[in-house]
């Protein structure tokens, strides 16, 4: 249990003696009720306390001389005086011991962007795996090098180069939690994104006019990495622009994939997919309505306040929901794909909503929503295996029977550890906002003085 202690600043905050003079023995003496100070004289009392704790000396001085001459209550008048006094003498030693007047007790908060090496290495990390994963043999392939020497020469190039370009080009920029999650979110999906642009551009011309040529590996590879360089340096640089929180962010990831997932719900719905001309149409529809989708995650991101824990709770009830409605198509097998397609989308939709308003006066932390999603995936596999062993080797519908199980252990797994970890908030939401309260302090002799504690 975390302890209740007054921090180490006593001693700045400690006022001098009063004595009660004309008593012998002061601690027997009564005392009058002070008088009582205006709400606003409280409230300027309360902002010069929080601009001190947050670092802001200039709005704390001016604050404490606000209260000294417009308050009645004595005590709070003198707290003031000496607090003004304080953080003057404060002010004029700031620049020769510490380079920037931070605050000392905050955390960096998760709601808002703000910069970070960790961030910075998160999206080091993520584009030297996408180098040593892809880049490193689709640019020899994209370029049609032949040679097994040029191939593993250039794969080692390239690999290194995903970590020292992003390196260099980030030494100098503000690189945020915001920017990392966007940009590897660019980066990722603008491989598939290369595909259906190719595929949109390509997609039978030779039965149109020949005049391009859709059996080119190099212009696929190529294009699909081209389109994830683009796709990570745009989701990159507008997420800076913006000021993206990373639960902004993933919000905007969240429209973006279920956005392509609609389109491919509409090609099947709409018969696209039947048509001479769907090797083109159906991938530009997906890329359509997966663009839509990022601007409804853009919108929708301006109005949740979501950090990332919760964006990926909700992520993941997006998940469950098809998961769990596919689960009633494998005992009733339909033909009909459209009827597959409808039933699908209506449990994603389910899905989003109710994790949008289970989400309602919760919060998740990254580490808690990941743990919303491991504990989602340890149920279905732990039901699943359970009824795998189980079940005799010759029971009818056994592979249904054995993810019937999987989706009712995921559905379990999601809720117990959302309703267990949801109460308990963001701990890091917690840390960056230390409830900080300041106590009076009286001594047996009459003199007064003030300290500040919080949980920590």
């Amino acid at each position: 249990m975390r302890a209740l202690r007054p921090l180490a600043i006593l001693a700045l905050l400690t006022l001098d003696c009063l004595p009660v003079f004309g008593q012998e023995h002061p601690e027997e003496a009564t005392t009058p009720p002070a008088p009582q100070d205006s709400t606003s004289v409280i409230s300027a009392y309360d902002a010069a306390i929080d601009a001190l704790l947050e670092g802001d000396l200039d709005a704390a001085v001016s604050g404490f001389d606000h209260v000294r001459q417009h308050s009645v209550d004595p005590t709070r008048r003198m707290v003031a005086e000496e607090l003004a006094r304080k953080v003057r003498e404060l002010k004029t030693r700031a620049p020769a011991t510490q380079p920037a007047p931070t605050p000392s007790i905050t955390a960096p908060p998760t709601k808002t962007a703000r910069t970070s090496q960790g961030a910075r290495s998160l999206l080091l990390g993520g584009s030297t795996l996408l180098g040593l994963g892809f880049y490193g043999w689709a640019l020899p392939t994209a370029l049609d090098v032949e040679s097994d020497k040029g191939k593993v020469g250039m794969y080692m190039l390239t690999a290194g180069s995903s970590f020292a370009i992003p390196y260099l080009v980030t030494r100098k920029a503000p690189v945020t939690y915001g920017t990392t999650v966007l940009g590897l979110y660019g980066a990722t999906r603008g491989i598939p994104a290369g595909l259906a642009l190719y595929f949109a551009a390509t997609g039978d011309a030779d039965e149109a006019d020949g005049d391009l040529d859709p059996g080119s590996d190099e212009a696929l590879i190529g294009t699909m990495m081209a389109t994830s360089i683009a796709g990570g340096v745009a989701g990159s640089v507008y997420a800076g622009l913006a000021d993206l929180s990373p639960g902004n962010a993933h919000d905007i990831e969240n429209g973006g994939d279920f956005g392509a997932l609609f389109g491919l719900y509409l090609s099947v719905v709409t018969q696209l997919d039947e048509n001479p001309g769907s090797k083109r149409w159906m991938p530009a529809l997906t890329l359509a309505t997966g663009s839509a989708g990022l601007l409804l995650g853009k919108w929708y991101s301006e109005t949740s306040e979501h950090n990332y824990g919760d964006a990926e709770v909700m992520r993941m009830a997006g998940a469950l929901g098809i998961f769990a409605a596919g689960v009633p198509l494998l005992w009733v097998e339909p033909d009909d794909e459209e009827v597959i397609a409808n039933v699908l989308m209506l449990g994603g939709i389910g899905g989003l909503t109710a994790g949008h308003y289970l989400l309602a006066g919760k919060e998740f932390s990254f580490g808690r929503g990941l743990l919303v999603d491991l504990g989602t995936i340890a149920g279905g596999l732990t039901a699943a295996g359970l009824t795998y062993l189980l079940l005799p080797s010759d029971t009818d519908h056994r592979g249904d029977i054995i993810m019937t199980t999987a989706a009712l252990g995921a559905s379990a797994g999601f809720g117990l550890m959302f309703y267990s970890l949801g109460d308990a908030g963001d701990e890091d939401e917690q840390a960056s906002t230390l409830p900080l309260q300041v106590f009076p302090l009286v001594g047996n002799k009459g003199e007064r003085g003030l300290a500040v504690g919080g949980m920590f």
